[in-house]
């Protein structure tokens, strides 16, 4: 009996959106982990004609039981081995052994249960591919081992843009990676990830701002409107963290971070600005941030009215802002996207280590002694929002392939590309799939004849010309 086609996705709840138009393309079931999987999603991909179902990860009795069974196999032979190749009875070696054990009986159970789970899928569904939103976690790195093992393609949604260098030592084995540009792609190439392991196919989460832009002013008034604020005077943001995880989290010292940007009012004010100051987003540990922002305008004594905290429509924020503030984030990159001048704070941490972007990414960096002036500069300079609007421009594709609102279609060709066919999909469906991945390389094929005749009737007509002039025909 044949089995359905079933594609798997380890997704963030917000990268959701991706399956609605795979699903439009092919009728699909998709399994999803069942914390991102809300009503709506569950609603929204049946009505176009797709399947959900919930993948179990719950860990049972049989699960836990292997698991012991496994933590104490494993724990034998690395006593036997020697941990570190220290003397049996050393401390360090007892201690090693007990961190060792203590992540075995944490994770072993649940790794368990999703090979499992992933068994049990796959004997009832042909699974096409996999993806993920993220490798680094026991859960995606399980999930992609096992794929390998099933001949699955396994294709990672990169996160971020590499503009943070983690200084780690991650190794990624998913066999595709779609980042947003090739500045993400520098960020795998710099971790040893072959080139031809990379697909470009820009962040989907972006398309957005191909509409933002060109509505900078009726986005900026309805925004005013609804936070009491006037559409007149100058908008500068600060970027916490957005909401969908395309920026750095809180690293911590959220309150040093905040003095630096509500302490250039007064700075503002006195070169004869009067700035209205906007924080946008949350922090990751859900601090809150408005009881600390009150708290420092009273310190500062900065008007109430002049001061906003928004958790909301950030992106809406960033293209309708006159100049936006972020520490090292993607923030920087989405307004270089809505062509908003955008200001990259330098941190202590941030002055030794790479550069986050180029003189030529049109992002300006300074330190915080030089923020207001670097604010003045670029609210009363034409010349300087003109450069920096232009460097922005040059810079788009680098972090966002295309900038065309085509993301959405580049992964799902990639899906396509990368996915196993199943033939009891049914002759057309096969045929129809075949034709589609091999259309791209028959169009570069022909592309190449077409030049390649059109070099050789050039050459004849060049031959044709000397033949004329030197016979003085």
């Amino acid at each position: 009996m044949s089995k359905p086609t079933a594609l798997l996705a380890f997704l963030r709840k917000q990268d959701i959106a991706i399956l609605k138009k795979y699903v439009q393309r092919h009728r699909r079931t998709v399994f999803l982990l069942p914390d991102v999987a809300d009503q709506e999603t569950l609603h929204a991909i049946e009505a176009i004609g797709g399947q959900v179902k919930l993948l179990d990860l719950s860990v049972s009795q049989s699960a836990l039981e292997e698991a012991a069974q496994a933590m104490h196999v494993a724990s034998a032979a690395l006593k036997s081995a020697g941990v570190l190749h220290q003397p049996a009875s050393s401390e360090r070696t007892a201690t090693m052994l007990a961190a060792y054990e203590k992540v075995l009986d944490e994770k072993l159970p649940s790794v368990i249960s999703l090979l499992d789970e992933l068994e049990r899928v796959e004997g009832e569904y042909f699974i096409e591919s996999i993806l993920l939103s993220e490798e680094i976690t026991w859960l995606g790195k399980t999930t992609v081992a096992w794929a390998k093992r099933h001949g699955i393609s396994s294709i990672l949604l990169a996160q971020g843009t590499g503009i943070l260098n983690d200084f780690g030592i991650a190794h990624y084995e998913s066999e595709t990676i779609a980042v947003d540009g090739v500045r993400s792609a520098e960020y795998y190439l710099d971790r040893a990830v072959p080139r031809e392991r990379i697909e470009a196919t820009g962040n989907f989460h972006w398309n957005v701002f191909n509409q933002l832009k060109s509505k900078k002013d009726a986005i900026r008034q309805d925004l005013c409107a609804r936070a009491d604020l006037n559409a007149g005077l100058p908008i500068i943001i600060y970027g916490i963290a957005l909401g969908d995880g395309d920026t750095i989290s809180d690293r911590g010292n959220l309150a040093s971070e905040l003095i630096v940007f509500l302490g250039v009012y007064h700075q503002l004010t006195k070169s004869g600005i009067q700035p209205q100051l906007v924080v946008v987003g949350q922090p990751a540990n859900g601090a809150d941030v408005q009881d600390q922002i009150l708290e420092m305008v009273r310190r500062l004594d900065i008007p109430l009215g002049r001061i906003r905290h928004v958790a909301a429509d950030e992106k809406s924020w960033v293209a309708a802002a006159d100049v936006v503030v972020s520490i090292d984030s993607a923030l920087s990159v989405e307004a270089l996207l809505a062509e908003t001048p955008a200001i990259n704070l330098l941190t202590p941490f941030g002055l030794i280590a790479d550069p986050k972007f180029s003189p030529n990414d049109g992002v300006v960096s300074c330190e915080p002694a030089e923020l207001a002036d670097m604010i003045v500069q670029v609210l009363t300079s034409d010349n300087l929002k003109a450069l920096l609007m232009e460097k922005m421009r040059a810079a788009a594709a680098r972090f966002n392939r295309g900038v065309d609102g085509m993301a959405e279609k580049r992964l799902c060709d990639l899906i396509d590309k990368k996915s196993r066919i199943n033939p009891a999909d049914g002759v057309v469906n096969y045929v129809r799939r075949s034709v589609r991945r091999t259309l791209p390389l028959m169009a570069d094929n022909a592309k190449h004849t077409l030049l390649t005749q059109a070099n050789k009737l050039n050459q004849m007509n060049r031959l044709l010309r000397w033949k004329r002039i030197i016979l003085g025909k």
